[in-house]
């Protein structure tokens, strides 16, 4: 049997977890001025001008029978940041669970999240779990409003 995959996003206080997404087509998650996991509402909580968004937590969850988990790796494979103003960046991390925190808009202090697999961030597995990646859109002072580009950001790993 194979590992069933889907991304999963932790928000709140409580850290809440949402599963988001199998990670084949679809929008899994928005940066926007609000806490939330639900990707469709990010036009009710826009980041303006040359602001963050609220940081956003995901983690890999896996499911299914399986033997392990392991190499885990994740980037951001297509990073347009169209419409987002000059300067505009999408940082993010590796982080590990125990270091979650509520979200917020401050700056998170992450670098720039890779963008080839060569640089990506190695995540560990725990039970059903990778590690999280903390990442946060910053925009510039002259983003425009509405959409800005969508970026493509990959999860990899080995199964056995």
């Amino acid at each position: 049997m194979a590992a069933d995959f889907q991304f999963s996003q932790s928000n709140g206080a409580g850290q809440t977890k949402t599963d988001i997404g199998s990670g084949v087509g679809g929008n899994y998650w928005n940066f926007k001025n609000a806490d939330t996991a639900v990707p469709s509402d990010y036009a009710t909580y826009p980041i303006t001008a040359g602001n963050r968004s609220y940081d956003v937590w995901i983690q890999g969850h896996f499911t299914g029978t399986f033997n392990s988990i392991s190499n885990i790796k994740f980037w951001c494979s297509t990073l347009l940041l169209t419409g987002y103003g000059t300067g505009a960046l999408i940082s993010g991390d590796k982080e590990i669970p125990g270091a979650y925190v509520t979200p917020a808009t401050t700056d998170t202090g992450e670098p720039n999240v890779p963008t080839a697999e060569g640089s990506a961030l190695a995540l560990a597995y725990g039970t059903n779990f990778s590690d999280y990646v903390q990442l946060q859109l910053e925009t510039g002072a002259d983003a425009t409003p509405g959409d800005g580009g969508t970026s493509t950001f990959t999860l990899k790993y080995d199964e056995s």
